[in-house]
Parts: C-alpha cells; structure tokens; sequence
C-alpha cells in the first residue's frame, strides 16, 4: 500500500438540494465487524489524551440493534453486484462519516473533553480487496473536510435525525469541497479476499473546540472496464475485475441524533446516465447514495486532546508534531514540521538504547511540511522522533502500543 500525500485546498460550494432514492439492500455480513477492533490509547500519567471513535461500532456496543452491511465501492453504475440475489448497478461512488465528539452516545468512551480543541491524528477503515487485474495499480482517494465545509441539517424528519452532507462534483466523481486529500494507490500486497484488513491513514490536522470534521473514501479503477462487468467476485464471471468493498452499520434503534451527526453523509446534486438498461432508470446519486441519519460508515477517527499537549519543546526557528503520537500494530504517522525557511531536514526513530530504527530526508519548504513515518515496520515501546533542520535539532516522544 503506498500513501501519497498530495494535500490539496480546495473551493467552498454548498448548493442544490439532494433527492431522496428507495435504499436498495446491500449484502449482510452478520457480526464479521467484531474481527478488527480499533483500541483506546491511553496512559495512567495523562501526558496526552487519545482515543479512537468509532460510531457505529460504539452504538452496537452499547446494545443497540445494529445491522452490518458490505457495499462495493466503484465510481460509477454502470458495473454490477449481487444485492441479496439480484444483479444490479453498483450505487456506493464514495461514502463518508462525520465524527462529532460532543455526541452524549460518546460520553463514556472518551476522555476528550468536547469543549476542547483537538486534533484528527489518524482515520482507520476496514475493507476488503479483491485484485484479478495486475496491469495497473487502483487508487484510494480520501477527502477531510473541516467544519466550514459541511452542511449541517439539525432534525429535518421531525424524529430527532440530523444528517450532514458535503459538494460533490460529478465530472471528478469525488468530493468537490474538501480540505484536504490524501491518496493511496492499491496494488497485490494489499488483496484481502478472506477476511476483513484495516487501512490505517495518518492525517495530522488541528480542529478547534466545539467543530466537527468528516471524511470520505472514493475508489478509482485504475484497469480496463465496461459497461455491465461484474464487480461482485463472488459472482462467476467472463471477466473479473477489481472490487474494493467497504462495510457501514444500520442504527435499526435509530438512535437519536439531533444536533449531532456521527452519520453517513449525504451529497448535494444528482447525476443522470443515459443508460436505462441497468436498471436506474439512467439515474443514480452520487456520493453517499443514500443516508437518513442513521446509517454510519465503519471508519473510525484518532483524535487526541490539545488541552494535554504531546509537544514538549516549541523551537523558535521551526515547530514539530507527531500525529498520532501513539500508534497501534499496523498503523503509520506523520511528522509535521511548520518552518519559517527552507532547507534540508533529517528524520529519525531511535529507540531508548539509542539504535535507530527509520531514516529519512526531506527537502522542506517554508510553512506545512508532511513527512510520513513508516512506524507500522517498528516494535512496540517507547522511541524519540529526531528532527534536524538546518542544523537546528527538535525531538518529540513516540509510542507504539
């Protein structure tokens, strides 16, 4: 799996109201999601405050009636999958969650106080890979959008439901609205047919108190095919192509959520096909295709408190932070260097006997620098992160648990 870290700013443009479509039904892995867990990090001496939050997992813990669904993810319908026995065009083009970390269903699985201003280290999301073509690598693209670029609708079926919904730009097919992307190519390594794998994508952004954040998931093909391939690989087919699967809960309970939007979110336009033999009558809706305010997206959110801080030097000539500065098997960080020149830096982990375990150089530029840490290659401990810049040296705490 390789990360490139091409971060982007993009344009705000909320507009259009979204139609509602009859919810097709997807297939039903029942209690698969129990296989990968995403573990609190927490230590006795609070030097820092992290915790994963994971909706739809917290509400099925607490007893809620929750259902558990696969869906294929492509960028268009005009592939088709097995939905509970009857082929049809494949309707996930993205998907996405909100994490609101003020939810009360929250409450007692954070020590983030939702008055503070915090951090989004890390997003996880379980899926699976199912690879027939080789030519060519597939590509995951993920989008994070900060409070100001989501469209917030507090209780609109009068039932105590609220719903968030974000631009999406049907000619790009992804998120129109983002703050940032993050994009992550596919290849062998990365096939998981028999059980669920986690990706685990190191962010690093600052959120202030009291805002939300969001994130949607897009899969680009990056192989040949046509219109009416089947994607389903459980499907006997002539030609098999690449499918990338995603899961997401359904509250049945419909746990009351107003004004807070721990949900799928909803996209703002409606794009037409021309194609009415899939059975869309040349219609499909973009984004998430549908979400009422209870159906939630198995991803997951690292966040950790800025009331506790995890920097403990502030470097008059540049200012570093790890995100996240506790990792778990499998999961990556970042570094995040914010200079007020450029020049040559060197990074490194050394673990407590000094032995260094990751190098790497990078040309920084003046202002918000993101160098990845391959820390899903260490073992667990304590370490340092050493940055050099220009002579200049910085060093923060890692931990991995």
């Amino acid at each position: 799996m390789k990360y490139l870290f091409s971060v982007s700013l993009l344009l705000l443009n909320l507009s259009v109201a979204l139609a509602q479509v009859p919810l097709l039904m997807q297939t039903n892995e029942v209690e698969e999601n129990y296989i990968n867990t995403s573990p609190a990090a927490t230590m006795s001496n609070r030097q820092y405050v992290s915790e994963w939050y994971n909706y739809g997992r917290t509400i099925k813990n607490q007893g809620g009636n929750c259902l558990y669904y696969k869906n294929y993810l492509f960028p268009d319908s005009t592939v088709k999958a097995d939905f509970s026995g009857s082929m049809a065009g494949v309707w996930k083009h993205s998907y996405g969650e909100v994490c609101d970390p003020s939810s009360p269903s929250l409450i007692n699985n954070t020590l983030i106080d939702a008055n503070a201003s915090y951090s989004l280290d890390s997003i996880s999301l379980q899926y699976r890979y199912y690879r027939f073509q080789n030519q060519a690598p597939d590509t995951l693209v993920f989008q994070i959008y900060k409070n100001d670029r989501i469209e917030f609708s507090a209780d609109p079926w009068n039932d105590n439901r609220s719903w968030a919904r974000v631009n999406y730009n049907y000619q790009l097919r992804k998120g129109d609205t983002a703050s940032y992307e993050y994009t992550i190519l596919l290849n062998y390594s990365d096939t998981s047919t028999a059980t669920q794998r986690t990706i685990y994508l190191p962010v690093g952004i600052n959120i202030s108190a009291g805002q939300k954040v969001a994130a949607t998931v897009t899969y680009f093909p990056g192989n040949n095919y046509s219109i009416g391939d089947t994607i389903d690989p459980t499907i006997v087919a002539t030609h098999r192509i690449n499918a990338f699967a995603i899961y997401d809960f359904k509250d049945k309970d419909i746990t009351d959520n107003k004004y807070f939007y721990n949900n799928g979110l909803l996209v703002t336009n409606e794009v037409r096909y021309n194609y009415d033999t899939l059975g869309w009558s040349g219609k499909y809706i973009p984004g998430t295709a549908y979400s009422s305010g209870y159906y939630h997206l198995d991803m997951a959110f690292k966040l950790t408190s800025n009331e506790v801080g995890i920097n403990e030097s502030q470097p008059s000539a540049f200012d570093i932070n790890i995100f996240p500065a506790v990792v778990i098997e499998g999961e990556n960080s970042i570094v995040q260097i914010q200079s007020t020149f450029s020049g040559n830096a060197q990074v490194c982990i050394v673990d407590l006997s000094g032995k260094k375990v990751f190098e790497k150089y990078s040309s920084i530029q003046s202002g918000t620098n993101k160098i990845l840490l391959r820390t899903e290659t260490i073992s667990s401990g304590m370490y340092l992160v050493n940055v050099e810049l220009n002579g200049i040296k910085q060093a923060l705490k890692l931990i991995k648990i």
